[in-house]
């Protein structure tokens, strides 16, 4: 999915296009979800900065 501008975040330009990864359409609705594959070394290192 493209935008035809660009989506800012903190006064930056960070986001025109994006790729679903699971869209799930039932009676409460639709629901796009994004998966990521981050190493537990990775996400450790980001609970830990939070």
């Amino acid at each position: 999915m493209e935008l035809d501008y660009w989506v800012t975040y903190n006064g930056r330009k960070n986001l025109k296009s994006s790729q679903m990864d699971v869209a799930v359409v039932c009676p409460k609705g639709v629901f796009v979800i994004e998966v990521k594959n981050w190493s537990n070394e990775y996400a450790k290192k980001k609970i830990i900065e939070i």
